[in-house]
């Protein structure tokens, strides 16, 4: 596995997109959450993009990351984008 510079909270995902050979973006956020009865907390967020990756792939990835991080669940969030590279 080649060197990956990052910090003790990515290098687990980090390890992960590599073993499914996903390329990827991994950035901390901020933001806030309304639970069901109406309390509102704000939090930290690690946000994961995956690029070009399949289905399965993202499903098999986002089951790994709540079980890493002692998650209950996590959202995942689709979207089409038309990417090019500018050289």
């Amino acid at each position: 596995m080649p060197r990956i510079g990052s910090s003790a909270k990515t290098m687990p995902l980090k390890k992960l997109c590599f073993i499914y050979h996903a390329a990827f973006s991994v950035a901390f956020e901020e933001g806030g959450y309304f639970y069901e009865d109406g309390d509102y907390v704000e939090e930290k967020t690690l946000v994961l993009t995956l690029i070009d990756a399949e289905r399965d792939t993202i499903q098999k990835i986002a089951k790994d990351f709540c079980s890493m991080f002692h998650q209950e669940s996590i959202l995942v969030t689709e979207d089409n984008v038309k990417g090019y590279y500018i050289m």
